[in-house]
């Protein structure tokens, strides 16, 4: 059967792709998840932090790349729901930078202006 779109908004949704049938049963609330991230100051001169707040305690990756997708800096914390991420890319060229902040449940992505 091919079904496209949702079946039940408050129960489950099936979407047939070229890859199959992806089934999903709503949004788990006992998942960590990012109810805030913000980069301050963007854009930057350089140094900035980037601030997140989590559902629940866990273990959050900070990633910075550049245009062509390398990763240039990288930073880990452990059992942390609310907190900040310092980064200097003083060193770096003027430019659009991506961030990435992940979780073992998920990430959000945002993007930096580096203007010095």
């Amino acid at each position: 059967e091919n079904l496209t779109g949702f079946e039940d908004w408050n129960r489950a949704f099936y979407l047939r792709a070229n890859l199959g049938v992806v089934r999903g049963v709503g949004i788990e609330q006992s998942k960590p998840s990012l109810t805030h991230v913000a980069i301050t100051p963007n854009p930057s001169s350089g140094t900035f932090q980037v601030v997140f707040d989590l559902e629940q305690i866990t273990s959050v990756t900070a990633s910075v790349f550049d245009l062509s997708g390398k990763r240039i800096e990288i930073s880990t914390m452990d059992n942390v729901s609310r907190d900040r991420f310092t980064f200097n890319l003083s060193e770096f060229a003027n430019g659009l930078y991506t961030v990435k902040i992940e979780t073992p449940q998920g990430f959000a992505t945002k993007k930096l202006v580096l203007s010095k």
